[in-house]
């Protein structure tokens, strides 16, 4: 569950051409403000992109990252995974 550890961050990102109602439903769920990091629809993600998504942690113990199934396969699934690690 998103709100059982008020010590681990969540860290949402997307390229999306309508990121407000993710960003919504993340922080309902959630239970407390998300940072999110939007992007354009489509976008392909580079390293600069992803350490700009890894700053946006609050610097918890441990970080959640939310993004997208699509997201998720535009970086390479495994590799998206390591660059946030």
């Amino acid at each position: 569950s998103l709100t059982e550890d008020s010590r681990t961050s969540i860290v949402a990102f997307a390229g999306l051409g309508n990121p407000v109602a993710l960003k919504r439903q993340l922080q309902r769920l959630a239970g407390r403000s998300v940072p999110f990091v939007a992007f354009a629809d489509h976008h392909a993600y580079s390293a600069a992109d992803l350490q700009r998504v890894k700053r946006a942690g609050t610097g918890a113990r441990d970080t959640i990252y939310v993004t997208t199934a699509k997201d998720m396969m535009r970086r390479g699934g495994a590799d998206l995974v390591s660059a946030l690690e």
